[in-house]
């Protein structure tokens, strides 16, 4: 997706991929079934336990908590890419010349 140098040039099926990118967001911080929380803050909160067992308390097997923070860390690249790319989309019409007017007057100059 090339920048578009003016608002005329941009392309509207931008705008319907980011609502699919929203909604990937969506699906991971989505409340549960009777208003549970998003399965992530449940993920962080199970994190902080095994961690508190594996920094605090001296367990020596750390395989759980490495692999539950891998499956997070995913989770939230996840989010980023997606909101990257809404960011990106919007900037396609945020950063567009949208002023002819404008763009007279800096030829005039």
């Amino acid at each position: 997706m090339d920048r578009p140098r003016t608002i005329d040039e941009f392309e509207t099926n931008d705008l319907l991929e980011a609502v699919d990118d929203l909604d990937t967001i969506r699906n991971i911080l989505a409340d549960g079934p009777n208003l549970e929380p998003p399965q992530l803050r449940i993920d962080l909160m199970k994190l902080h336990k095994l961690a508190m067992r594996v920094c605090k308390e001296g367990e020596d097997d750390s395989s759980e908590l490495v692999e539950l923070a891998i499956d997070i860390e995913d989770q939230l690249e996840e989010i980023r890419d997606a909101s990257n790319h809404i960011i990106k989309v919007l900037r396609g019409i945020t950063e567009a010349d949208t002023d002819d007017e404008e763009d007279e007057l800096d030829e005039d100059w």
